[in-house]
């Protein structure tokens, strides 16, 4: 990391000085950040933004970067991403390089490339500081999430790597590594039971070697990190220690999201079923919702409930008798078992209603996943006592994205909001989706 930063010479702040007005009306008028948040005050950015462009154009580096840092904090304050307040500083970087090829001062835009990479290290110091605090904050809620799970099987070895990422943040925040978490993917707790009786829990072979894959990475990136932080001088990349850290976050929530599908295929399994259907029976419901809630809490994943209710379905009974009736029901579990994955849950709401559980999922797919299940249904036929029976299906679809910790109205509360769209479904014609 640079410990040097060669400035701008007495004849380029100058320049600088009686460009300035210039330099600052350009920046600000096709500034990204003020375009896209016009809405909100940005009187106070415009305002430190100014402050820092009259540092930089009068060439002094400590009030620069003492100005540059007020200005981080007021992004993070404003929870704008790190990463847009960095395109705007390239942003700058580019006016200013157009302007020293423009004047014939090329030789200039080395020590601005200098100066950019310390001024980038300065800011992603303060977000890193930040975001370690948050992220320890985080995974302890995650921690208790997962402990709140009334039933658990595998994903409950996913507290291990939830404790071992808060080492790992700790430890950076402390610039320390006398306590640095484990970096052998072998010796850690989390690898030791993957070696052993995770595989032998894990049938899927293909699920087991992302896991493998997915656990080798994030230890690869740890023994990175550790590198970085032995530098005696302790002036680190801030930039790759923020980019490094965030990546074994999203690693470790990988790590949970797949052994809570795993769970799933678990508790599919092992979980009581409707005698008629094979579905899973309504009695196991609110358990199965508040351990996919606190999971999804744990994992920071979204996940779809679709109720399904078929249509017209008394007239089958009415017509063809409750024989039919119930072969028209099992038939429809049989699509959409052929339509889910392992992990998904489908569930006996009552008579002729369903419920449909799709954990770590984007809306978009469980739609095409339930527009499968709708068309494979309409195109089907019962045959029964020389009679076709032809029906459809209504579904109402909502995405959950779990923020608050669990409490028992939250099943009641979206089970209405599921209802309320699959009656919608109903209002507009039966036989589609309302999301």
């Amino acid at each position: 990391m640079l410990t040097k930063v060669e400035y701008f010479s007495p004849e380029t702040i100058s320049f600088l000085k009686s460009k300035q007005s210039f330099i600052t009306d350009e920046f600000l008028e096709r500034n990204l950040l003020s375009q896209t948040i016009k809405s909100a005050n940005t009187s106070d950015i415009k305002y430190n933004y100014q402050i820092f462009l009259n540092n930089l154009c009068n060439g002094n580096l400590k009030k620069l970067l003492t100005s540059l840092v007020k200005l981080t904090r007021l992004y993070i304050q404003m929870e704008i991403p790190y990463v847009v307040l960095l395109n705007e500083l390239n942003h700058l970087q580019s006016i200013l390089i157009e302007l020293f090829i423009n004047y014939d001062k090329k030789i200039e835009t080395i020590a601005l490339y200098k100066l950019s990479a310390v001024s980038q290290n300065k800011v992603a110091k303060e977000y890193l500081n930040i975001y370690t605090t948050n992220l320890i904050s985080i995974c302890n809620i995650r921690l208790s999430s997962i402990h709140d799970m009334l039933e658990h099987y595998v994903v409950e070895h996913y507290v291990e790597h939830i404790k071992w990422l808060i080492n790992l943040a700790q430890n950076i925040k402390d610039t320390n590594i006398n306590s640095f978490p484990q970096t052998d993917k072998t010796l850690c707790n989390f690898g030791k039971w993957l070696a052993q009786d995770g595989s032998n829990i894990i049938k899927n072979n293909s699920k087991l070697k992302e896991l493998e894959k997915v656990h080798s990475q994030i230890h690869y990136i740890s023994s990175q990190i550790k590198h970085i932080l032995t530098l005696n001088d302790h002036n680190y990349d801030y930039d790759i220690l923020l980019t490094y850290l965030e990546k074994c976050e999203l690693l470790s929530l990988s790590i949970g999201t797949e052994l809570a599908l795993i769970d799933n295929t678990i508790v599919n399994q092992k979980a009581a079923k409707d005698t008629l259907t094979g579905a899973l029976g309504r009695q196991v419901l609110e358990q199965i919702f508040q351990n996919q809630y606190e999971i999804s809490l744990a994992t920071s994943s979204k996940f779809v409930v679709a109720m399904f209710d078929l249509d017209y379905f008394k007239k089958i009974n009415d017509n063809y008798g409750h024989i039919a009736g119930d072969k028209v029901l099992q038939e429809f579990i049989i699509i959409v078992k052929s339509h889910i994955r392992n992990s998904d849950i489908i569930i006996r709401y009552g008579g002729e209603e369903f419920v449909l559980i799709l954990p770590a999922i984007t809306t978009k797919d469980a739609y095409n996943v339930l527009e499968k299940i709708r068309k494979s249904f309409e195109n089907f036929t019962l045959s029964f006592e020389n009679n076709n029976i032809n029906t459809t299906v209504s579904i109402g679809m909502i995405e959950i994205e779990a923020k608050d910790s669990y409490n028992k109205h939250l099943l009641e509360e979206y089970i209405h909001l599921a209802d309320t769209k699959l009656y919608k479904a109903k209002q507009n014609g039966r036989n589609n989706i309302k999301k």
